[in-house]
């Protein structure tokens, strides 16, 4: 898709400033679907990484005992409350849908980390970064741009090394330059995906389906059960 020359039909922006979607035509009259996010460098790449390890696997509170077993800050954000007047909060509200004080909260412990940790990040870094760390932690990741265009009604990866297909509401199907790396990058992040749907992903129980509160209708397949991995459709 790289290689041939494209005409650009339409471009706009999903998340400004830091993705926007384009859909181009080949000279052979294909169309495609490609999404550009704003790119991290080296560093911002580094610390991007060093925030997710710090903030899902460990807590930085220095009034923790260095003995004492670390509960992951993650968890006590999105985790039972230790108000008891407040319910569990039901994990599908985590995914795409969390509320301003879920992504307040994760902010600030963002934020703690960078300044207990010293990173040195300027403005600029930290809005592309956070862009980031939200888009992995709260949303889709690899495929939360594509939940961000309203024209959009589904969403398909048939398997890795494989572009996702979209259904646009003005275009039809589209291929897109979206795509899985690897089996083990599909598998994780189906995995992953379906532990933040409440459920568990294995060989055992290859499939997790579910509407959640956001709007959309998820179908997980763990590859090679059904013939497409990751199935999301629009339902209002």
């Amino acid at each position: 898709m790289e290689n041939q020359q494209k005409k650009v039909l339409e471009r706009y922006s999903l998340q400004e400033p830091f993705s926007h979607a384009q859909i181009s035509k080949t000279e052979e009259g294909t169309m495609y679907y490609e999404v550009f996010e704003f790119p991290l460098n080296e560093k911002c790449q580094n610390h991007l990484q060093f925030l997710h390890d710090t903030i899902i696997h460990y807590s930085f509170d220095s009034q923790i005992p260095q003995h004492a077993e670390k509960e992951s800050i993650f968890k006590r954000i999105f985790g039972k409350s230790k108000d008891k007047s407040v319910k569990k909060i039901d994990p599908t509200g985590i995914l795409l849908n969390p509320s301003f004080e879920q992504v307040g909260r994760l902010k600030k412990v963002f934020l703690d980390a960078i300044r207990h940790h010293e990173l040195r990040i300027d403005d600029r870094e930290l809005d592309l970064i956070w862009y980031y760390f939200h888009r992995d932690m709260l949303g889709f990741g690899l495929l939360e741009p594509l939940m961000h265009d309203p024209n959009i009604t589904v969403i398909k990866c048939r398997n890795y090394d494989v572009s996702v297909l979209v259904d646009h509401r003005n275009h039809g199907t589209l291929e897109t330059n979206v795509a899985f790396e690897s089996r083990k990058h599909l598998d994780t992040y189906l995995r992953r995906l379906a532990a933040r749907l409440g459920d568990v992903l294995n060989e055992r129980n290859p499939n997790v389906r579910m509407s959640i509160p956001s709007g959309f209708y998820v179908d997980l397949w763990l590859p090679p059960s059904s013939a497409d991995a990751i199935t999301i459709k629009r339902i209002h």
